[in-house]
């Protein structure tokens, strides 16, 4: 069996790695970096299917030479369709423009236009061929003419769907935990990096606003309409505000332990914030009342994901790698799952009614939420490692 190394050249890829050459040259922290973990799990619209996304374990700084592996998980019939290794690093998966497709974002730059039963690339767009930068994230909203994507140097490309055609660049703020998204219609596009936020209009290129938060506040993330903006004070309060001219529309006061996660529901009604000290907060965002507070977790809650109806809230806690399922309703604990993966990666299907859970660094598991079922476990390969073990 032959390895394609993520360090190497175009060139020395396409000559076989000597096993036992490599072993003996290798540190403990380089093998690991050549492992696999799985970084994406996401439903496709239908429901129906499931794609994952392994990459190497390596720093940011590495993203342009790093190397995924991809699979497509037909969960009706409970097998994989799809199953695709060493392509260049994804950093983000969003679907369309049409039933069927995915998008993903690579570090080298690139964006393929996918087959989402194949994996077939359809079409590839490239930017600036002078300035490759790594993409970290990709979006797209069904109907809308544009998608965006945003860059390891901060800038955001946006493109014409139909034409397949870059419109043009954006500026943004550089930095590896900046995201791109778009408001539900896709006629707004927005970055949010750290404390600073920036929202355009996709179609003229022209920043709308750009909010910077103050020293100690921060996350801050917008609803799905990017009307409001949520900032996070420093003493577990929440300021929204209006994009346009940052006027403070409602002020939802703790006291509290230090935000970490927030989290607008689909509806905007509701808004879930994730403290340092493992408590969640549900608040309602015409009254800035505190709906419920769930003792989630024993420390800092990582991640907050609601489903599409608002009906249900799916936590992530740090410490003990704890993923657990509320009602966001009557704040009832529904469902607790281990997870020993590196990243507690987790997607709720579009009709709510199943879960896919990354439980281990190359295993997902798909979950019925109604009765906590397990259907299916859905195991990704590891190249690498069958290639270490001599496989």
């Amino acid at each position: 069996m032959t390895l394609t190394m993520p360090w190497a050249s175009a060139s020395a890829q396409t000559k076989p790695v000597d096993r036992e050459m490599l072993l003996r040259g290798m540190t403990g922290a380089e093998t690991m970096r050549m492992m696999r973990h799985l970084a994406h799990a996401r439903y496709d619209p239908s429901g129906r299917y499931v794609i994952l996304v392994a990459s190497s374990t390596i720093p940011a700084v590495d993203v342009p030479r790093g190397l995924s592996d991809l699979s497509v998980w037909d969960i009706q019939a409970t097998r994989r369709i799809c199953f695709l290794k060493d392509i260049s690093y994804i950093t983000g998966i969003s679907f369309g423009p049409r039933d069927g497709q995915f998008m993903a974002a690579h570090g080298d730059g690139s964006i393929t236009l996918r087959d989402i039963q194949s994996g077939k690339v359809l079409h590839t767009l490239r930017g600036d061929e002078g300035r490759p930068a790594a993409l970290l994230s990709i979006a797209h909203q069904t109907g809308s003419k544009w998608i965006v994507a945003g860059s390891l140097d901060g800038a955001l490309s946006v493109w014409d769907v139909a034409e397949r055609k870059l419109q043009g660049a954006l500026q943004g703020e550089e930095g590896y935990w900046s995201r791109v998204g778009m408001n539900l219609d896709g006629s707004l596009v927005y970055q949010i990096n750290s404390g600073n936020a920036r929202l355009w209009d996709p179609g003229s290129l022209k920043e709308i606003s750009s909010f910077k938060a103050s020293e100690g506040e921060g996350p801050i993330e917008f609803d799905h309409k990017c009307s409001r903006l949520a900032v996070a004070g420093s003493n577990g309060s929440i300021r929204l505000l209006e994009p346009g001219n940052a006027k403070v529309t409602l002020h939802l006061e703790g006291p509290g332990s230090k935000i970490v996660s927030l989290r607008f529901s689909a509806i905007g009604e509701i808004i879930a914030s994730g403290a340092m000290d493992g408590e969640v907060r549900l608040w309602s965002t015409k009254t800035g009342r505190c709906l419920r507070t769930l003792r989630a977790h024993k420390g800092p809650v990582t991640g907050l994901t609601f489903s599409a109806d608002g009906t249900i809230l799916v936590t992530h806690g740090f410490k003990e790698k704890t993923i657990r399922v509320w009602n966001s309703g009557s704040g009832a604990e529904t469902r607790d799952i281990d997870s020993n993966a590196q990243s507690s990666t987790v997607d709720i299907s579009p009709d709510s009614k199943f879960i896919v859970v990354v439980t281990s660094d190359l295993k997902a598991d798909h979950i019925e939420l109604s009765t906590g079922h397990k259907l299916a476990t859905l195991e990704h390969e590891d190249p690498v490692k069958q290639f270490l073990n001599g496989e």
